[in-house]
């Protein structure tokens, strides 16, 4: 809902207020290739043209899918919501074909929405740890993940 309107210290104020942005917030799709896209934003590699990247799509999937691998080893009770029980199996992540045991990168978010930001800070943090000067700002989205996989 958008309100306008004074306080009764006699300040005005407007904007949109939460119990309106809750259904749009419901409504919002969260896939593989959607964690991607954010991390490029993150590490500002966005580009309208694909050859101006600095990663190419392969690379940051699989990053990804050691970030699932890592998240298993941390915490592989995220695994069992997903399946009833822990049998071993993670979600490989493919950009197109998925055969057995994978999934198509535009494909919706298995885990829990938990787990989203921890991979997010974790492909975002392997790759600054791969140039040169970042090591910081990797090891700070590294901390993040862990912090976001153990909470």
């Amino acid at each position: 809902m958008y309100e306008t309107g004074y306080y009764t210290t006699g300040y005005y104020a407007t904007g949109y207020y939460m119990q309106d942005l809750q259904p749009a917030l419901d409504t919002v799709r969260f896939t593989w290739q959607g964690l991607v896209l954010e991390a490029r934003y993150l590490i500002k590699d966005t580009s309208p043209l694909p050859v101006y990247l600095r990663w190419d799509d392969q690379t940051m999937v699989d990053t990804l899918n050691r970030g699932i691998e890592e998240l298993k080893r941390v915490r592989p009770d995220a695994y069992y919501t997903l399946f009833g029980i822990f049998d071993g199996y993670t979600p490989e992540v493919v950009i197109t074909g998925a055969s057995a045991g994978q999934v198509n990168w535009n494909s919706e978010f298995l885990l829990e929405r938990r787990f989203y930001s921890a991979i997010l800070h974790y492909v975002v943090g392997m790759i600054y740890a791969g140039e040169d000067g970042s090591l910081p700002i990797a090891a700070e989205h590294l901390q993040l993940f862990r912090e976001f996989a153990l909470s």
